[in-house]
């Protein structure tokens, strides 16, 4: 048995009790909780890498404030390991909530198949069986996929040939009810107008009001996001691009996976809720955003006064690390906050300037003997 097979073995024998309830619709409702629950261990992963995220937000956005502007490569490389100090400091890792979803992605290529393939994951015929006692007695166009197969076996212009079907495994074929309020769910949707068509029309909407929904959960505040028109532009293009993906697969899949999408999106929403409640991000006030960058800046000054004790500069063409720009590092969100309690920078005392003696020893011999 190979590791796919040991894989979808429970998730194939889920969907088969699940078919109890006479509808492969509502059986799939069931189904797809169960395996909200199962990934649910990731989710509540993903959820705590996300609330040491937003712990930072205050301190990258003051980063983000203090390289404004400037585009240098010393400039961003200086940046950049700013933004990674930080993040290591706190033991924050951006790729480790990449790492729930990666891991989820094989799992769900896996139940897909599963869904298409009720023939084998509920009744149990191989692909040699269902060539000899049922495609025969269907069109051919229907003999692509086990949901397109099932489909056939329900249409009416289909009748005739369907009938030739030994009864006891036509008993079985219509014992998975792919009805769904009057709809035969095994019907791939068409661009023309039918009932079809809703589906994937709320497979893309769902898909986008959940990206949306999940996000405001999330309890992030823009203010403290300092995002680049390149940043807000791409974020802009995958919100986009999910809900169209989804409306591209729905007009190419059987309508029962375009519906098994709808449930993931509303499920995901659901759970994004829960875990908002249970596992809240952290907020802040205007005073505590105030007090976190006043911090970020006197711990900045307090460096900088000790590179210039060891005579130590590392400057990058804009001049960040320059006695005259020590105000730079106080980002735009902080001011309009508090524009009063700002340190002021202590002025370096001057040093008196060494004289130098009017002339030389040997000059003064030489006047001392003309005298």
């Amino acid at each position: 048995m190979s590791f796919i097979q040991i894989i979808s073995w429970p998730f194939a024998k889920l969907l088969w009790l699940f078919n109890f309830t006479g509808s492969y619709a509502v059986a799939l409702l069931l189904f797809a909780i169960v395996v909200k629950i199962v990934l649910l261990p990731m989710s509540i992963k993903q959820q705590k890498t996300q609330i040491k995220g937003a712990k930072l937000r205050p301190k990258m956005a003051a980063i983000e404030k203090k390289y404004a502007g400037r585009t240098d490569q010393k400039t961003l490389q200086k940046k950049q390991q700013e933004m990674m100090a930080l993040q290591q400091e706190e033991g924050y890792s951006p790729l480790s909530g990449c790492l729930p979803l990666l891991i989820q992605l094989p799992i769900i290529i896996i139940l897909y198949n599963i869904i298409q393939n009720p023939l084998t994951n509920i009744l149990g015929f191989n692909d040699a069986f269902i060539s000899t006692n049922i495609h025969p007695f269907i069109p051919v166009e229907a003999h692509e996929t086990q949901l397109k197969t099932l489909a056939a076996i329900f249409e009416p212009a289909n009748a005739a040939g369907v009938a030739q079907i030994a009864p006891d495994i036509l008993e079985k074929l219509q014992s998975i009810n792919l009805n769904f309020f009057g709809l035969n769910m095994g019907v791939v949707p068409t661009v023309s107008w039918s009932w079809y068509l809703l589906i994937p029309i709320f497979t893309a909407l769902s898909s986008y009001a959940s990206m949306k929904i999940s996000r405001k959960l999330m309890g992030q505040n823009p203010a403290m996001q300092a995002q680049s028109p390149e940043t807000r532009t791409s974020g802009i293009i995958m919100d986009l691009m999910m809900p169209l993906m989804s409306l591209w697969f729905a007009f190419k899949l059987p309508a029962l996976l375009g519906l098994y999408w709808i449930y993931q999106s509303i499920l995901g929403v659901v759970q994004q809720f829960i875990l908002s409640k249970a596992m809240p991000l952290p907020t802040y006030t205007e005073d505590e955003i105030r007090a976190i960058l006043k911090a970020e800046k006197e711990k900045a000054n307090a460096n900088r006064a000790a590179m210039r004790q060891g005579n130590y500069s590392s400057k990058s063409l804009h001049h960040i690390d320059d006695d005259d720009d020590d105000d730079i590092i106080v980002p735009t969100i902080r001011s309009k906050f508090d524009d009063d309690d700002t340190p002021a920078s202590p002025t370096p005392s001057a040093k008196p300037a060494s004289q130098k003696p009017s002339g030389s020893a040997s000059h003064k011999k030489q006047i001392k003997k003309k005298k």
